[in-house]
């Protein structure tokens, strides 16, 4: 029987956890969640591409989540809201700041960010044009709980039984479920559990 850590507070990895999620720091549950389990993400765009679910290009990044226990890669499909999103001309910092900044100034007057104004334009920058996936975006999609048997997995997320697509979906849905596991121990994944 493994061990259940506390930290400073006595909580437990999964209700500390749990408790950023409840205060609504959800980035801050992807990041500190990598961080109490060593583990380490790498984001790769990998460019457009058609899900098997779906008619449409989205983003599709090459995910690899690595600790000392396993490695795992596998591809997540971003939101078609992002994928859009991630299309639009971004102008340079400078001209968003005149845009959004500097409303008053005519564009002609506006020729730098003033030094004090520069990390709250690089973070509204960010918001408006970053469409990367967080640690929290992966972490909150991976599968996490036991799949079940196939009719309860079709009758879960609605598939008709009789489906190749609901079968190779469940079968990938084992082998992510099988991967994550490997990762993480029980504490670990009661932990990932909240992060949703």
């Amino acid at each position: 029987m493994e061990e259940i850590k506390k930290n400073e507070k006595g909580q437990t990895i999964a209700e500390h956890i749990e408790r950023l999620g409840n205060d609504g720091k959800y980035s801050e549950q992807g990041t500190e969640f990598l961080r109490l389990t060593d583990t380490t993400i790498a984001i790769e765009l990998m460019g457009l591409d058609v899900p098997e679910w779906d008619g449409k290009k989205h983003n599709k990044y090459e995910i690899t989540l690595k600790n000392k226990k396993h490695s795992y890669i596998f591809y997540f499909w971003d939101s078609l809201f992002n994928t859009e999103k991630s299309k639009k001309d971004k102008p340079t910092l400078l001209q968003f700041y005149c845009n959004e900044f500097a409303k008053n100034k005519p564009l002609l007057y506006c020729t730098g960010i003033p030094s004090y104004k520069l990390d709250e334009v690089k973070k509204a920058y960010n918001k408006s044009y970053d469409t990367f996936p967080t640690a929290y975006d992966i972490l909150a999609a991976v599968t996490k709980y036991d799949c079940g048997t196939f009719s309860d997995f079709c009758a879960n997320f609605g598939y008709d039984e009789d489906s190749r697509t609901a079968e190779r979906t469940y079968i990938a849905c084992i082998n992510e479920q099988k991967n994550i596991e490997r990762l993480f121990t029980n504490e670990q994944m009661e932990a990932l559990q909240q992060i949703n």
